[in-house]
């Protein structure tokens, strides 16, 4: 079927796609109108899926909907070339959406997750898609969750505690190439605790100079002993 309402030129439709062909010799556009309580939609199947994928409009949902009710089914959104930009897969509980190169915003970018689950961002590539992850995980109330680091699906570092009681724990060595690691006393309280699980040999677990085993704590650079800026 050609609809024409004026031609648009030396042109030929696409014969793989000419059953409906609609031309004008200026704007050219199809416009579906039904009443504010229903949907216009336009459905794409084949005779073991009559609804295998869809595009429609709801009024009085407000939605705008693109997706495939076939199970098993992605979409793929492509930019120039034909070149697939974003994959969205997954059935519900599940859903995944997969960007094939850099994602951009001027914005937030906001995960949201049940109470019982965590948000997280994964990055990876094709050898390890779960190199590094950024996890939040729910408390069992407001503002009682755990932001973790992770390297390789194991956790490095996890933040929490509300303002006045926030505690950073390390799961191994924290290593300064460069800097220095500041520490303000505001409430008198103990600035730094240095715990040992080791029988130690010496007098003091507190010493200036080279490493021996068994001490807690090794100050170099200053006789912090005999000076006392450390007692």
């Amino acid at each position: 079927l050609h609809v024409h309402s004026g031609s648009a030129g030396t042109v030929a439709a696409n014969t793989s796609y000419d059953d409906l062909v609609v031309e004008n010799s200026g704007d050219v556009g199809l416009h579906l109108l039904c009443p504010n309580a229903n949907a216009a939609g336009i459905l794409f199947g084949t005779p073991s899926d009559t609804s295998g994928a869809y595009i429609t409009y709801n009024d009085t949902a407000n939605t705008f909907t693109i997706g495939s009710a076939a199970v098993g089914n992605s979409l793929v959104l492509q930019g120039g070339n034909t070149v697939t930009n974003l994959t969205l897969s997954g059935a519900s509980g599940s859903e995944l959406a997969t960007f094939a190169g850099d994602v951009g915003t001027s914005g937030d970018i906001t995960v949201t997750s049940s109470p019982s689950a965590s948000g997280r961002l994964v990055f990876g590539n094709s050898n390890d898609p779960n190199e590094g992850q950024i996890i939040y995980a729910h408390g069992a109330t407001a503002n009682t969750g755990t932001l973790q680091l992770a390297a390789d699906s194991v956790i490095q570092a996890s933040f929490t505690g509300s303002s006045g009681s926030e505690v950073a724990t390390f799961a191994g060595d924290v290593t300064l190439s460069e800097g220095k690691v500041s520490i303000t006393d505001t409430a008198n309280e103990t600035a730094l605790a240095v715990t040992s699980y080791a029988t130690s040999t010496y007098a003091t677990n507190i010493t200036a100079g080279a490493v021996t085993t068994g001490q807690a704590l090794r100050v170099v650079g200053v006789d912090a002993l005999t000076t006392g800026k450390i007692a």
